[in-house]
């Protein structure tokens, strides 16, 4: 899992103004009570099947709640967002990239959104989605969430990811 970036207000009004988010205020959901997740891959995103020619279905799933790099409960995530293809990097920028030019990890695929599901008050995540008609090779797919609280104080939201999981397109 990845460190957590929290988002500020004037990033957050850049992402609203794009229209993908609201930056309307939410409020705190508490964690549930869900059984520890250990070990290096205990949030590691799972694609079953983890390959096949464009037009599979592939079911995506992982594990809740948010915890910090300490392993308590950091927040509930809310929403779960799927991107195909999403070059998701480290660099300070890719939160605003996400919604408003994102960049493609392999080259001629587009970025797409494949899923969004509420995943407020659960333990775990799991959609299902359509691979996009692509050459073959492999292509990530990044998995984002939402999480309460998202500022040290306890107020707002904040956004991360899980390590991205890869799907290897046989045929096109």
């Amino acid at each position: 899992m990845r460190k957590h970036r929290v988002l500020t207000p004037a990033l957050v009004a850049a992402i609203a103004a794009a229209g993908s988010i609201s930056a309307a205020a939410h409020s705190t959901t508490s964690a549930p009570a869900c059984a520890e997740v250990t070990g290096p891959a205990g949030y590691d995103t799972h694609l079953s099947p983890a390959a096949g020619p464009s037009g599979t279905t592939v079911t995506i799933s992982g594990a809740l709640p948010v915890t910090g790099e300490d392993g308590t409960v950091a927040g509930q995530a809310t929403e779960i967002f799927a991107y195909w293809n999403l070059a998701f990097g480290s660099g300070g920028t890719e939160w605003t990239s996400v919604y408003t030019s994102p960049v493609a990890a392999v080259a001629g695929s587009p970025v797409q959104r494949l899923a969004t599901q509420d995943v407020a008050g659960l333990c775990s995540y799991r959609f299902e989605a359509t691979i996009p008609s692509v050459p073959p090779g492999a292509y990530p797919i990044e998995v984002l969430y939402k999480w309460q609280p998202g500022y040290p104080d306890g107020s707002g939201w904040g956004e991360a990811s899980f390590a991205p999981a890869s799907f290897q397109v046989t045929t096109g």
